[in-house]
């Protein structure tokens, strides 16, 4: 979740402040690239657009988890890649081209995905594209780990994953129900 650029994390390296990555966090990340390589079709871009970096960071804090108040969040590795498909990205850019880039909201992610449906795009395709990256790294930390998608789903290691992929059902206009339904679907294709 944190980022620094090249030159910073070899500082922080030289340092010694960049600790060793744990295994189940690089596998984890590695669920996340490898969706985003096979997903870069319903995105309309190259597999080489869809991963700008992967940032392993600081171990930084970022937060209290929502699901247990006394687990303190932290980041050790994020991967990083456009979040919307191509055709989105142009609906998006036109809707929002008054707003301040540091002022999007939630809110203006959903009314340019309501354009975008409005005029026949098929969100429902980027939103199972985008669903699939946030859990393929639940799943490959399963199978690493040798316990349940559902139980790695829930965890806090996975909280953000989930808050992201319930975020994006909402801003595709999703209620709570149908993307769960979307997640079991998921997760029953896995144990097939």
């Amino acid at each position: 979740m944190t980022h620094m650029n090249r030159s910073q994390r070899r500082a922080a390296r030289a340092k010694g402040s960049v600790g060793k990555l744990d295994r189940q966090v690089a596998v984890h990340e590695a669920g996340h690239a490898v969706a985003r390589i096979l997903v870069a079709d319903d995105f309309g871009l190259p597999p080489e657009k869809m991963i700008g970096y992967i940032d392993v960071g600081l171990a930084q804090a970022v937060g209290d988890s929502l699901f247990n108040k006394s687990v303190r969040m932290v980041a050790q590795a994020t991967t990083f890649g456009p979040r919307l498909s191509a055709e989105l990205r142009s609906i998006f850019d036109r809707t929002v081209a008054s707003t301040d880039r540091n002022a999007i909201t939630k809110q203006h992610i959903k009314d340019a995905l309501a354009v975008a449906r409005s005029e026949g795009i098929d969100v429902d395709r980027w939103l199972r594209a985008r669903v699939l990256i946030m859990t393929l790294a639940s799943m490959a930390e399963a199978m690493h780990t040798g316990r349940s998608i559902a139980e790695v789903w829930t965890r806090p290691e996975s909280e953000s994953d989930l808050r992201d992929a319930f975020h994006d059902g909402y801003c595709a206009g999703l209620a709570d129900g149908q993307l769960r339904i979307l997640f079991v679907r998921l997760w029953s294709v896995r144990k097939n």
